[in-house]
Order: C-alpha cells, then sequence, then structure tokens
C-alpha cells in the first residue's frame, strides 16, 4: 500500500468525530446569542455536527480540516492529533440517507437574481430557465442554491452561494449537509423554447419587534416598565417589494423569423436587450432626542409626536419638523417621548438596470459575446434615511446615498464587457 493510501486511510477513521466536542477541547465556546456560532479569541465558526465554516478566511470542512485551521497544522499532524484522541472524542450522529435540501423562499429569489445577474454576470434568461427547471432557487437566508445531479439527473445535493456579502469577508459558500462534490455538480440541459422571459415579482412583508435583527441588538429602552415602548417595525420592515425583469432577443438573423440571410442576418443578428427595474417602499426611522431627560441608565429617547408625522419628501427636509418634539421642551417629570419605534418612513428606492449584447459564431466552436450594460440608467439618486434626531439641526436632512450592493457606486454607471466561449 502506498504512502497517500495509508494517510487517506487513518483520515478515514477520524473523519466521524463530532465537532463541537473538538471545538471546545480547541478552545472554542458556543455563542449564546447564536447555537451555531462558536468563538474563541481572533476566530468566530460556523459549526454544525460534522462541517464547519470560518465566514472571515472563507473556509470550512470537517473534523482534520478544523484542527488545522485552529492549530496551524499540517495534514499529517492533524490526522496524527485526532487519532490520539480518538477513544475520548465522541463520534457525530450519523446523516440522514441522501442530501439536504433546503426548502425555498420565494419572496427572496429577486434579490438572490438581482445579485447573480448584476454581480457575478448571468443571463436572465439563463436564471429564469434553471429556476423553472428547478436546478436554482433561494433559501430563506438569500442564498443562491444550486442543485447538483449525476450524470443520470439524480440529486446529489445543493451547493450554497451567499448573495448578501459583508464588508471585508470572503462571499459565503459551501455545500448543503449530505452533499458531496464526488458524487454530482451543478449542469443543466440547454435551453429550447422562445427567446424572450418576462417575470415580475411583488412581495409585500411586514416584520414587527421589540429590537433591530442581528445578534449584538438592543431595543432603545431598556426599563423594564416601559419595555414595551420598543414593539414596532423592525429597521428591515420593507413593506412592498416590485421586481420586474425582461430579456428578448431580437428575432433577426439566421434561424429567426426576419433577415435570415445576407448582410441583414449579418448586421441585425445575435442582438439581445437586458432589463431589470427594482422598485421598493422606505425603510422604517426612529424619531429620536436627546436622552438628558430620560434619567433611566442605558436608555435612549423617543421624540413627542405631536401629530401623525408629515412627510415632505425633499432631500433638505425629509419630514416635518412642526409634527414633533424634543421632550426636554415640554419640561416636568422625566418621561419618554411619546412617538413610538420606527414609526417613520425613509425614501424608497427606483433603479432600472439594462443591457444590451451582441453575440458573434466566429467558428462553429468559438463565440463572442460583446456586453454594454448600464446600472442606475436613469441616474436616478437612491438616499440613505435622513437624519431623525429632532433636536439637531439637521434634522429631516439626507446627508448620504443608500448601499445598493454595488461596492457604494449609486450613480449611473457603463461597463462594456467582451466573453468568449468555446
Amino acid at each position: 500500500m502506498s504512502a497517500p493510501e495509508r494517510w487517506r486511510q487513518r483520515a478515514a477513521r477520524v473523519r466521524g468525530l463530532a465537532l463541537a466536542p473538538l471545538a471546545a477541547h480547541l478552545g472554542y465556546r458556543p455563542d449564546p446569542s447564536h447555537r451555531q456560532r462558536w468563538r474563541r479569541p481572533g476566530s468566530v465558526l460556523a459549526l454544525s455536527a460534522t462541517r464547519f465554516f470560518d465566514h472571515a478566511e472563507g473556509h470550512g470542512g470537517g473534523a482534520t480540516d478544523l484542527v488545522m485551521h485552529a492549530e496551524g497544522s499540517r495534514f499529517a499532524a492533524a490526522v496524527e492529533f485526532l487519532e490520539a484522541r480518538l477513544g475520548t472524542l465522541p463520534t457525530a450522529a450519523a446523516p440522514a440517507a441522501g442530501p439536504h435540501l433546503p426548502p425555498p423562499a420565494e419572496p427572496c429569489w429577486p434579490t438572490v437574481c438581482a445579485f447573480l445577474h448584476t454581480a457575478r454576470g448571468l443571463d436572465l434568461r439563463l436564471l429564469a430557465h434553471c429556476r423553472h427547471q428547478g436546478l436554482l432557487y433561494a433559501d430563506s437566508r438569500r442564498n443562491a442554491v444550486f442543485v447538483c445531479r449525476d450524470a443520470h439527473g439524480a440529486v446529489t445535493g445543493t451547493e450554497l452561494v451567499g448573495t448578501q456579502p459583508t464588508p471585508g469577508q470572503r462571499p459565503f459558500k459551501a455545500l448543503a449537509p449530505g452533499s458531496r462534490n464526488a458524487r454530482g455538480g451543478f449542469w443543466f440541459p440547454p435551453r429550447r423554447g422562445p427567446l424572450t422571459d418576462f417575470n415580475l415579482a411583488y412581495t409585500w412583508a411586514h416584520g414587527r419587534g421589540f429590537a433591530a435583527e442581528g445578534a449584538s441588538a438592543q431595543p432603545r429602552i431598556r426599563h423594564p416598565a416601559y419595555y414595551g415602548r420598543n414593539y414596532g417595525p423592525l429597521n428591515q420592515d420593507i413593506r412592498h417589494n416590485l421586481v420586474i425583469s425582461n430579456s428578448y432577443e431580437l428575432p433577426f438573423g439566421r434561424g429567426k423569423r426576419f433577415a435570415r440571410s445576407g448582410a441583414a442576418a449579418s448586421v441585425l443578428g445575435g442582438w439581445q436587450i437586458n432589463v431589470l427595474a427594482s422598485m421598493y417602499t422606505g425603510r422604517p426611522s426612529t424619531p429620536t432626542a436627546p436622552t438628558g431627560s430620560v434619567n433611566s441608565a442605558r436608555s435612549g429617547q423617543f421624540a413627542d409626536c405631536l401629530s401623525e408625522p408629515r412627510k415632505l419628501g425633499s432631500p433638505d427636509g425629509w419630514w416635518d419638523p412642526a409634527s414633533l418634539a424634543d421632550p426636554e421642551d415640554v419640561g416636568g417629570t422625566p418621561r419618554f417621548g411619546t412617538c413610538g419605534s420606527n414609526v417613520l418612513r425613509g425614501p424608497g428606492l427606483i433603479n432600472a438596470d439594462m443591457g444590451i449584447f451582441r453575440r458573434f459564431q466566429a467558428t462553429e466552436r468559438v463565440s463572442v459575446q460583446f456586453r454594454a450594460e448600464a446600472f442606475n440608467v436613469s441616474n436616478t439618486p437612491h438616499f440613505a434615511n435622513p437624519n431623525s434626531n429632532i433636536a439637531s439641526s439637521g434634522f429631516g436632512v439626507v446627508s448620504r446615498m443608500a448601499n445598493t450592493g454595488r461596492d457604494g457606486n449609486d450613480q449611473r454607471v457603463f461597463r462594456l464587457g467582451l466573453r468568449i466561449g468555446f
């Protein structure tokens, strides 16, 4: 038996060790705010029974990979480390038969589709075709879920690709539990059918709670007697969300309805027009005030609502300050303001992206595609929520642009590209 084969056999003996006890042995401790998160100084892991992932480093794996990651050791040293502890560390429970497929979340598809099209350059018709075939969908965490199959078309697992990257960290990418690269991969049959796709997705949503989403989020009012005042719309409560996408290949050129031959086919053939439009209403915002009159440790302060908050809609003054007041101006007994959490609404967003593609068939096997794309084609400004502190001279003033997921570029951007296929 060769040396590599012996090492593979030794690694197989320790592959089934449960990761939670191993992580604890390596100095990690469970995060009380998240049941699958483990921490130690300088490192945070997402942990399941047999797999881990470090989002900061952008990689993960099983028991051997965890030792290599935590100890900085090589493969052979990691295997020997685990072999020495086979009698003390338990093995993980046998996984359920077959791969685990995350359930689809239809409301998250527009976000995933927009990311794959704009950030990864995937054609909208291809995305619609894969989704229609059940080969691609979105899960509840807004991950793109690619369904992997073997050569006979049987499902062997799923690959998850994150579409909400955290600044400074590598994009999330992992196999779902029970999936193995050796069993199959993501592939799709050639498309046959109409050369135009139109998709419209509308989502109505309403989220309410006591604090913003996130492990570190805290309610504004900490006083137990007034804790209920925190209840209201959540920060991500986008009430209406409409996404429209269309991809159309012009009916000119060889094999099409018009101009099938000659110079007209050469000039007019191979053109494709893509449009993606997104429209959603504004995010909530809480009217705040200085905390001097509160007399409650670690609590924030609401403004007083003198009437229903009124929207003016100007970047120089989005809300009418006459409908709000600072509780300190009223005086008297220290108290919390009468406004609730997130009772204001900031600017919504309207955005349209457009692309024009031209495909040339250079040879029988080589094709060239020219791409001209315009993001925010109308150059519409996308405002972030204005200043909501009623005591500030800049109350209601928009001072920054919204993060639209394009690396901070909100203005109209043109991009030219050339793609060679063979």
